[in-house]
């Protein structure tokens, strides 16, 4: 994975670290994996940039910055890991950058020391204009994917998948209301607080992820805690709903 740290020892993701690189070359439209931490979708919106969220897996995104790149934008991808690519040419100082249709972990290190220069700023002040939002990211093993299947398709229904939430959450630490769900893949659930909880199979293996979005770290990082701990967390509550007749 792919991070920048900048003058004072804090590790930029790299998700985070496509927006100033996307500031940089002037990107005008960009194709990105649902589980991007929601400050990057914010800061895109914010700056007029049309994107397109996608299934996670490269193949997806390629296919969706293909996509918007026929309707003649400038048009880059990345991914929660930081690889970047460039969907169109780029002219920077009367030289062209060539598409990159694959990963490139230098591009978006460069690009945002240069971002940094041309707005006279230190890294760690470029970085301070972004949303602030945080992220964590877990996995539960022995979980049959049959079970995440069930799972997937109740959370699908947003009646069901509130009430569901309601129970498998009571008693645990800060959670309300669930306000909607995004099903590109798996199953990504915002709160009414803006919290977000997103849970996906992982399709290769008895697994399931969970990864998170919240206004602080600590609430993240709590939200995965919860979530696949053992052996009565929040996944494996949902595990047991799933599994009952009477639900």
């Amino acid at each position: 994975d792919l991070f920048l740290v900048d003058e004072t020892g804090t590790f930029h993701r790299g998700d985070i670290l496509g927006l100033p690189t996307t500031q940089y070359l002037n990107i005008e439209a960009a194709a990105l994996p649902i589980s991007s931490n929601d400050a990057v979708l914010q800061f895109l919106e914010e700056q007029g940039i049309r994107y397109k969220t996608t299934r996670i897996g490269s193949p997806y995104v390629i296919e969706a910055m293909n996509s918007l790149g026929e309707e003649g934008a400038l048009v880059a991808a990345w991914e929660v890991n930081g690889g970047y690519l460039l969907g169109s040419d780029i002219e920077l100082n009367k030289k062209t950058l060539k598409q990159l249709p694959t990963r490139d972990a230098l591009l978006p290190i460069v690009c945002a020391l240069l971002q940094a220069i041309v707005q006279n700023k230190t890294i760690s002040q470029l970085f301070a204009e972004y949303p602030k939002r945080y992220t964590q990211a877990g996995m539960l093993d022995d979980f049959p994917q049959a079970d995440s299947d069930k799972i997937t398709k109740l959370l699908q229904d947003s009646e069901q998948a509130k009430k569901a939430i309601r129970e498998v959450t009571a008693g645990a630490e800060g959670y309300v209301e669930l306000d909607r769900i995004d099903t590109t893949d798996g199953a990504r659930m915002i709160f009414v607080n803006n919290d977000i909880m997103h849970i996906r199979s992982s399709g290769n293996a008895p697994q399931l992820r969970v990864y998170s979005n919240a206004d602080s770290q600590a609430r993240a990082d709590d939200i995965v805690h919860q979530s696949i701990q053992e052996p009565d967390g929040i996944l494996r509550k949902l595990q047991t709903y799933v599994q009952r007749p009477d639900r």
